[in-house]
């Protein structure tokens, strides 16, 4: 966002800001505000507008690239942590067998928790990559959550906050090759919990498995923090945390895994290299909904009330020329019933076309005077 546009949307984000606080402050306490003065707040999210446009979607082979780079990445994230997992069995207590081997390292890890400064010198830890290195073998780090966040928005295209948000409860009810997802949604009116129905299965093809891998690799940094988060991963410094924030789309890890991949060298609509922004991975998935439901509004609306839909994810730039299209096609048709077809005669007055009626004499006189011509 430009210095520019940054000052002409200052006051409508400080007032956003302003009343997102109030109304976490009302739901926090309703007695907080008079009535009037809550009609009057939910008056102001109603009835505010954003200057800019929506942001627009990328184009399909970008969401293509993304997905399966993430899927890829979350194969390796999940393939290292396994093999740590293997050979911490096999290790001992490094304090009695020596940290000269890799497998000692890992016991400890898996025992005691990740390592930090106070645990080993970098200088015994330096020959198996360091502290970091070490600990990523049995615990996700934050640069594995860029895939997994990533990967789960392209298949599902759930808001990236309720992603974020996502518990180790979260899936229910699996049959039949579907599962349910339970998350909270803060910004939805009424209800704030909600489900999506998901596909499930072994393979990371499907939102059910992908999540499933996150539990199964999160366990032990859970357990040692006692958090129910979906998402746990182990900082720098061997600190367990749990990551309801995540990455964000513009964070120096989320640029240096896109760097890493190559994905900053595809090309956006504009010409640009592409950035990394989950809401714009929604705003794809739910193009690409909108154009399979052939922009009815009815079959594309789930999840949203109509007017939301249509403002925020059927009126973007992506689709102008499917729009375009449409409004062509509907003059087209309404042409064609508010004009009779051409009738195409001899010299003679004989019939040419493929019409089957007789004319009269009238029809005739006029086709030949040239009065049904239209211009060239």
């Amino acid at each position: 966002m430009s210095t520019a546009q940054l000052r002409r949307d200052q006051p409508y984000l400080t007032m956003t800001y302003l009343v997102r606080l109030l109304k976490l402050v009302h739901e926090a306490h309703p007695d907080a505000f008079g009535a009037a003065f809550h009609a009057r707040l939910g008056f102001t999210s109603a009835s505010a507008h954003r200057a800019s446009k929506p942001l627009d979607a990328y184009p399909f082979p970008v969401l293509d690239a993304l997905e399966t780079a993430a899927r890829d990445d979350v194969a390796r994230v999940r393939d290292r942590i396994l093999e740590g997992e293997k050979l911490a069995a096999t290790g001992r207590d490094p304090h009695q067998h020596g940290w000269d081997r890799l497998e000692n390292v890992l016991w400890y890890v898996a025992h005691h928790g990740p390592l930090t400064a106070d645990d080993a010198s970098y200088k015994i830890l330096r020959p198996w990559g360091g502290r970091e290195e070490l600990n990523g073998r049995l615990h996700l780090t934050a640069r594995d959550l860029v895939p997994f966040l990533l990967l789960l928005a392209c298949q599902t295209g759930m808001e990236p906050e309720c992603i974020r948000q996502l518990r180790s409860d979260c899936l229910a009810s699996p049959a039949r090759g579907y599962v349910s997802i339970a998350y909270a949604k803060k910004r939805a009116p009424g209800s704030t919990h909600k489900t999506v129905r998901v596909t499930d299965g072994g393979s990371l093809r499907f939102p059910g498995g992908v999540i499933r891998l996150a539990l199964r690799l999160t366990k032990r940094t859970r357990a040692l923090i006692g958090s129910d988060a979906l998402w746990c991963d182990v900082g720098g410094h061997g600190q367990a945390r749990a990551s309801f924030d995540g990455p964000q789309g513009r964070s120096a890890v989320t640029r240096q895994w896109m760097s890493e991949h190559g994905l900053d060298r595809l090309t956006d609509r504009d010409g640009t290299p592409v950035a990394l922004d989950l809401r714009r991975v929604r705003k794809t998935v739910k193009s690409r909904q909108y154009l399979r439901a052939g922009g009815v509004l009815e079959d594309f609306a789930s999840g949203h009330t109509r007017p939301v839909a249509a403002q925020h994810y059927a009126d973007i730039g992506a689709h102008e020329e499917t729009h375009d299209q449409a409004v062509e096609a509907g003059l087209a048709q309404a042409l064609g019933v508010a004009l009779a077809p051409p009738v195409v005669l001899s010299d003679d007055g004989d019939r040419l076309d493929d019409g089957q009626a007789a004319l009269t004499a009238r029809e005739i006189k006029s086709a030949l005077s040239g009065e049904q011509d239209t211009p060239a």
